[in-house]
């Protein structure tokens, strides 16, 4: 029977992270529209925006991150 040393776990730990984000990045650079988590305060202040935003709203993901930001709540939309 094999022992796993502790630095051969946080290796394989930190691989499979790796493959993890690489597979989000992949599904969300895929996904028409836009994917996004935001808090729940007044302004739906934004903490994560996939990039599909810009076609959709036309901000970059990082002019709506954050504090100070453009908000989520101050988006007017258009009907076509």
């Amino acid at each position: 029977m094999s022992e796993e040393t502790p630095a051969a776990h946080q290796s394989e730990t930190e691989r499979s992270l790796r493959e993890n984000e690489r597979r989000l990045a992949t599904l969300l650079s895929n996904l028409p529209g836009m994917a996004y988590r935001c808090k729940n305060d007044r302004d739906w202040t934004m903490k994560f925006v996939s990039g599909g935003c810009e076609a959709l709203t036309g901000y970059k993901a990082i002019d709506l991150i954050g504090v100070g930001a453009t908000t989520y709540n101050s988006l007017r939309w258009v009907s076509a």
